[in-house]
């Protein structure tokens, strides 16, 4: 019942936006500074989640604050599941596969290179699309169809390197397509006779398909494998593909196990790339996509307030000329592509709690270490006492840089490896792909919108 309830509330009352829908709960609850949902906790205070991202974190396999559906959609072993807390299970493995996402796919000069390819390409891409007036490209801009099949091949190609045929590109974009299987419980899976899992294994087998079309891409798993401690290794460079794109079907030939790794060692997948590169980055641009066409609010949702700036079309794309990296993390403040995680208590601690029924009078729990406990982000980004005005949308705004919309906080001029490791000293688990992210962005809104055309050859 609790599972059909959460159901209807997200997908009805709430109209599919995640952010609407724990600002529906914590008003139903009174508006307490934590609320309890699932197994634990949730908090929204910018002081409370600011702490709780600073330092390093337990985890465990849970999702929305509630044991994850493992394995049936979730592997056992997703790299957000790792702690990174000393002592704990998965942190010297976790520091590893931090490391090696940074080597091998976010640093060094051929990901520089196809980052400032990415305009060029994607005009490429859009063609004859793009040569409407204002108002057919800001239509453009919200088509879904055309701007998530641009996320999937840019981020692809920086990443690996390849360029993806559509046909390609929709199979990766399968992990936004069915995005809300993912935060489901496994009791909503059951109800509906796990219709949604057989799709979610479907599309990863078609994954490892897709990897193994592209040779080349094995023998770079060959040599990333090689560098981890050989307590982490894998069996093959293709398992280790396979985890990274997280497809736990045996579709593709995989050589005999060595004999110093037994044959029960649980399979450790990552997610990096697929939910929470693909589905983050889709979800963000879809939002740029809205806003530029629907100035009032995002449709019924209405979780943002405009000024005069934004009345009019062309308005709006001369206050995303102004500084076009503070209009995207602006509206991603507001409209966060990841708007929550799930984090394991360290601490005893004590939270309000309603007496009867945990719903009526004043009270308090003392609650033990080990609980899941969830920090919201996106209502974070709206806390009065960071944000003037935390509603309306300013990308002017002097706090902008305090947003935690990545998991952490980042400076405007933060674009060097460098740089980015300096963030992580203080924000141990801020996304990596974050530069990454805000690139393919703001390359397809310039592609869409015929901004800083690429020199001809």
């Amino acid at each position: 019942m609790a599972a059909l309830t959460e159901v209807f509330a997200f997908l009805i009352t709430c109209e599919g936006n995640r952010l609407k829908y724990y600002i529906w709960e914590y008003e139903a609850f009174g508006k307490l500074e934590q609320w309890w949902h699932g197994e634990g906790p949730w908090v929204w205070r910018y002081a409370k989640v600011h702490s709780i991202v600073r330092e390093p974190q337990w985890r465990n396999a849970s999702f929305g604050c509630a044991t994850a559906p493992v394995p049936d959609v979730w592997a056992s072993r997703v790299i957000t599941f790792l702690s990174n807390l000393e002592g704990k299970a998965g942190s010297g493995e976790w520091r590893e596969l931090r490391g090696l996402l940074h080597r091998h796919f976010l640093a060094g000069d051929a990901v520089a290179r196809r980052r400032a390819e990415l305009r060029s390409r994607f005009g490429a891409e859009l063609g004859d699309l793009a040569r409407g007036d204002l108002e057919e490209r800001l239509e453009l801009l919200a088509d879904q169809t055309v701007t998530n099949k641009l996320v999937a091949k840019g981020l692809f190609y920086v990443a690996f390197g390849v360029w993806l045929a559509d046909a390609d590109a929709d199979i990766i974009l399968g992990w936004r397509r069915h995005q809300v299987l993912f935060m489901m419980p496994r009791m909503f899976h059951r109800l509906v006779f796990n219709v949604g899992i057989k799709k979610i294994k479907r599309m990863r087998r078609e994954q490892a398909e897709l990897f193994d079309r592209h040779p080349q891409l094995k023998q770079l798993f060959v040599e990333i494998n090689g560098e981890l401690s050989q307590a982490f290794q894998r069996g093959s460079g293709v398992e280790l593909m396979d985890e990274l794109m997280c497809a736990p079907f045996p579709p593709l030939a995989r050589p005999p196990m060595p004999a110093r790794q037994p044959a029960a060692r649980p399979r450790h997948r990552r997610y990096a790339l697929g939910w929470f590169g693909i589905t983050a980055t889709c979800l963000g641009v879809e939002s740029i996509g809205r806003v530029f066409n629907e100035p009032p609010g995002l449709g019924s949702i209405n979780l943002i307030q405009f000024g005069r700036d934004m009345a009019t079309p062309a308005s709006r794309v001369d206050l995303y000329i102004e500084d076009k990296e503070r209009f995207i993390r602006e509206l991603w403040r507001l409209d966060p592509p990841i708007t929550s995680a799930t984090t394991v208590m360290q601490r005893d601690e004590e939270i309000a709690w309603p007496r009867l029924f945990g719903c009526i009078g004043s009270g308090a729990r003392l609650v033990q270490p080990g609980t899941a406990r969830q920090y919201v982000i996106g209502m974070a980004n709206r806390d009065v006492t960071i944000f003037k005005d935390p509603k309306l949308f300013n990308p002017r705004r002097p706090e902008l840089n305090l947003a935690l919309t990545w998991n952490g906080c980042f400076g405007k001029h933060a674009q060097t490896e460098a740089d980015a490791q300096m963030d992580e000293a203080a924000y141990r688990r801020i996304c990596p792909g974050r530069y990454i992210s805000l690139d393919v962005a703001r390359a397809i809104i310039d592609a869409v919108l015929g901004l800083d055309e690429p020199a001809e050859p």
